[in-house]
């Protein structure tokens, strides 16, 4: 059914191939040939990402149908060719990888599978107020995580090493260096710390008093000294006066 005439068939695919020998004397014969071809030589590929940003716990796989067994696995990125001649590779960072796969007839099969990674795992922590008052509580912080893979753990301490909880914002603290270890899904983890402020001290005031001179008159005053706490001050007198040196006083009691 090749339409050939010569005593042998080189070259030709898979099929049934029938062939006619006539003699001289017309004498016939008649037989036929089945050439047999392996199945379709493909692959299918599959990939586990990198699980945390910069690192090297990717891998490739590739699952070889149809060809004839053994084969050979020459993988290979954009800057190197691996030594690895099987079906899988491990440990490996985000990139493209090829494989090149040729079975024992020498057909080959090629394909490609790409390895990703997450993006940095980050924060960002903001003030959004000090301490008010010397030893108080009304610090507020706000922490941003960033990258990774969501959703995130939280572990925070202060300065001291005392736990304050796993909200992502801190609100109601004193003044301290806050640190916090941010988690992620893949176990991926960055730890970032922020100072809360307070005045350097507590207000404290000194007065000075100068008496009334003479029974009846406003000769009196009062000068204060205030110290600490964090400037500029507001003043109020029961006199209604709004300063911290007041003057022209009689006897009486002010606060």
């Amino acid at each position: 059914n090749s339409g050939s005439s010569t005593e042998d068939l080189v070259n030709i695919p898979a099929g049934n191939y029938n062939v006619s020998i006539s003699d001289y004397n017309n004498c016939t014969s008649s037989s036929s040939y089945e050439i047999n071809q392996p199945p379709l030589l493909n692959g299918e590929m599959s990939a586990n990402n990198v699980a945390c940003f910069g690192d090297g716990s990717g891998s490739v796989s590739i699952a070889i149908v149809g060809g004839e067994s053994p084969f050979d696995y020459s993988w290979y990125n954009t800057t190197t060719l691996f030594a690895q001649n099987q079906p899988s590779m491990f440990n490996l960072s985000a990139e493209v990888y090829n494989v090149v796969v040729t079975d024992n007839n020498g057909c080959i099969y090629t394909d490609n599978i790409e390895i990703i990674e997450p993006t940095e795992l980050n924060g960002n922590i903001t003030t959004i107020s000090n301490v008010d008052c010397f030893g108080g509580s009304d610090g507020e912080l706000d922490l941003t995580p960033i990258g990774g893979s969501p959703p995130y753990t939280l572990s925070w301490i202060n300065s001291q090493g005392a736990p304050y909880g796993s909200d992502e914002d801190l609100n109601d603290i004193p003044a301290s260096v806050y640190s916090v270890a941010i988690t992620d899904y893949n176990l991926c983890a960055y730890e970032i710390g922020h100072e809360i402020f307070q005045p350097s001290t507590a207000i404290f005031v000194e007065s000075q008093i100068t008496n009334v001179k003479c029974f009846g008159e406003n000769t009196g005053a009062i000068d204060l000294n205030i110290q600490g706490g964090t400037s500029p001050f507001q003043i109020s007198w029961s006199n209604g006066q709004e300063t911290n040196a007041i003057s022209n006083l009689t006897a009486d009691n002010y606060t």
